[in-house]
């Protein structure tokens, strides 16, 4: 491994592949021996990254009006994924995407009491419970019926009470949540 850059307490390495050909990078050993987090990124990630910070220059470039072209030096680079942070995860891509969509369309988030909140979880609770009620009344029918055919209208009654428990908890918890049709 090799160090090519350091911004603040950060440093930039670069691995190579090992003796073996495989690829690696001492997180383990790091952390250790620095006493300090340790992530990798794999190449395609940093040039990825380079591109997205090139894009976000040139469009700020163009709304100033600047007509020189656009550098985009290792250290930009580096200086940005350094003060943007670790990469997200793919549920916090998508939650800015659903929250930038509701802001588009105007939709409002709307908060829940803690009174709704005990509610919705009442209703869950009392779902959970009818569904374990039913699964334990199923499990021991099933064991005494041997005929195939009462065998599966029971399977399809156990289905309907499921279906059914399932319809009443959202009709409860959407009656509880504001905004909600009911």
């Amino acid at each position: 491994m090799q160090a090519v850059g350091r911004y603040k307490n950060d440093v930039l390495g670069l691995s190579g592949p090992k003796p073996s050909g495989f690829y690696g990078f001492p997180n383990n050993f790091l952390e250790r021996e620095l006493a300090a987090l340790a992530t990798r990124r794999n190449w395609h990630t940093v040039v990825k990254y380079r591109l997205e910070v090139s894009r976000s220059l040139a469009s700020r470039r163009r709304v100033r009006g600047a007509r020189e072209p656009i550098r985009v030096t290792t250290r930009n680079v580096w200086r940005n994924l350094v003060v943007a942070g670790p990469p997200k995860t793919a549920i916090e891509v998508a939650m800015e995407k659903l929250a930038r969509q509701d802001a588009e369309s105007g939709t409002q988030a709307a908060s829940l009491t803690d009174t709704q909140r005990d509610e919705i979880a009442e209703a869950r609770r009392v779902y959970d419970a009818h569904v374990a009620e039913s699964q334990i009344l199923y499990d021991s029918n099933r064991l005494t019926v041997s005929d195939p055919e009462a065998r599966r209208t029971l399977e399809e009654q156990h289905r309907r009470d499921l279906a059914r428990f399932v319809t009443d908890r959202d009709k409860k918890i959407s009656a509880i949540t504001p905004g909600s049709e009911s």
